[in-house]
């Protein structure tokens, strides 16, 4: 008897191949897609959070970025926040956390207000951040402080998700084949949420102009191998970057001819 994961049991036809593909990528779109229990979890952390803050920070606020803000994690994927105080949300001067001691000072109040456990604070990081497992949910929380370019970000995003309609469908199997490698820890040179929709995003946008939005989303089996054969075979990110905002090549250094392979 042949046993199939559980999101492709409601697949009506398994036998045709041709659009075999594109639609266990809808079913398991489907079947970890973000429902409201997920969503009431989740706030209920950052209120958790908020509250315990706002007790030793008058006026700090906590914003969730990254995969959070736009529903595209995971059912077990990490909670991005960051902590504002009051001074940096309005004049942009950072206060809070910024020496050793104070960043110290903020992951003993999660220790002491009962937020969670397993913590590693991260001060030598170039966006110093604290790791840590909520106690209540076992959800992992990646918490940051004085920095609103991830809270930014996310109305791009959510203008990506708008004209790209197999952004979301692509991202969430790319996080998860990711996940079961190990290869999803930023920490640990793994790539993040926000990478991975950057570049389907820009594959799409490539796309696009060929083949069109509607095209892209009746035909996930093609935008999934093409995505892993243009970032597996063809890009070389030796030499290039991605300008997101122009949508774009960017040259890293300039080719020498005199070494091989170059």
């Amino acid at each position: 008897m042949v046993r199939f994961p559980k999101f492709l049991l409601f697949i009506r036809d398994l036998t045709n191949n041709r659009f075999r593909l594109h639609e266990e990528i809808l079913q398991f779109h489907h079947f970890v897609a973000p429902r409201d229990c997920d969503h009431h979890m989740r706030t209920d952390l950052i209120d958790r959070v908020s509250e315990a803050f706002r007790a030793k920070y008058p006026g700090v606020a906590i914003k969730s970025f990254g995969s959070f803000a736009t529903s595209l994690y995971l059912p077990t994927g990490d909670m991005d926040l960051v902590a504002m105080s009051a001074s940096y949300q309005k004049t942009g001067y950072a206060t809070m956390a910024q020496s050793r001691n104070q960043f110290n000072a903020a992951g003993k109040l999660i220790t002491i207000a009962g937020l969670g456990y397993s913590q590693n604070g991260i001060f030598s990081a170039k966006v110093p951040i604290i790791k840590y497992t909520d106690r209540k949910t076992g959800l992992r929380v990646d918490l940051s402080f004085e920095n609103d370019t991830g809270v930014k970000a996310v109305a791009t995003l959510n203008i990506w998700l708008d004209r790209y309609p197999a952004l979301s469908r692509i991202v969430y199997l790319i996080k998860q084949l990711l996940a079961m490698s190990g290869l999803n820890d930023v920490s640990l040179g793994g790539i993040g949420g926000f990478s991975i929709i950057c570049l389907v995003a820009f594959r799409l946008h490539q796309l696009d102009d060929r083949y069109g939005p509607d095209w892209l989303r009746d035909n996930l089996d093609f935008v999934l191998m093409d995505f892993l054969d243009f970032y597996g075979n063809q890009f070389d990110y030796r030499f290039h970057g991605l300008d997101m905002r122009a949508m774009d090549y960017i040259l890293k250094v300039c080719r020498d001819a005199s070494i091989p392979g170059l």
